[in-house]
């Protein structure tokens, strides 16, 4: 019998989603990041122009721009420590990439 709320039958489904286990991804795009930094999109997009995320962005595409995982949440733990945020130059210093 088909539940009409959800067209899958729950016993394919409940198969399908046991071979697909939660994978958290390792690249955030911008809504990812605004829920997980409590921000507006456009926040987003502000900060990382003004060079206020210390993270730098893979450019996909010229309207795709994605935030490793592991780097802001690294970067997030360097700012608590600080207690302030940390911009993109200092960021970088504090990874090596920049002389």
């Amino acid at each position: 019998m088909i539940d009409m709320a959800n067209p899958i039958p729950s016993q394919a489904l409940a198969k399908r989603q046991s071979r697909r286990p939660h994978i958290e991804p390792l690249a955030l795009d911008v809504h990812d990041l605004a829920d997980m930094l409590r921000l507006s999109p456009r926040t987003i997009y502000s900060l990382d122009a003004s060079g206020s995320i210390g993270p730098v962005a893979l450019r996909l595409s010229e309207r795709i721009l994605r935030w490793d995982r592991a780097q802001v949440e690294a970067w997030w733990a360097a700012c608590r420590a600080a207690g302030r945020c940390i911009g993109r130059r200092e960021w970088l210093k504090l990874q090596g990439a920049l002389r």
